[in-house]
């Protein structure tokens, strides 16, 4: 935790996600630096993309979990992904598999 989210970005941290809050009588504030760890396997929601047959995903998408067997995705959601790799390096596109760049790596995911 910091003081202030903007040196989470100082600390070199590329986030996934942040949450700020007050506490104490004087309001002090601290800040969550928030990094998904992605695991093979593993699921997250997403919503249908802007395109014909396409995904987005955002960052508090990222910070989703969802079970994979669940069968359908939960109010504004449209899709369950599940990642099937997070590597480096191109992957093409087809079927039901979609991928994302995420802090300079490749998010390779499924629609389950």
């Amino acid at each position: 935790m910091v003081d202030d989210s903007s040196e989470c970005i100082r600390h070199g941290t590329d986030l996934d996600g942040e949450l700020s809050w007050s506490y104490g009588e004087d309001a002090n504030q601290i800040a969550l630096c928030v990094q998904r760890q992605f695991r093979t396997g593993a699921c997250f929601l997403a919503t249908k993309g802007d395109d014909e047959n396409s995904v987005a995903i955002s960052n508090h998408d990222l910070m989703t979990s969802w079970p994979c067997g669940a069968g359908s995705a939960p109010g504004e959601y449209d899709y369950i992904l599940r990642i099937t790799a997070f590597t480096s390096g191109a992957w093409p596109p087809g079927g039901r598999r979609v991928h994302w760049e995420v802090r300079g790596r490749t998010l390779r995911t499924r629609i389950v």
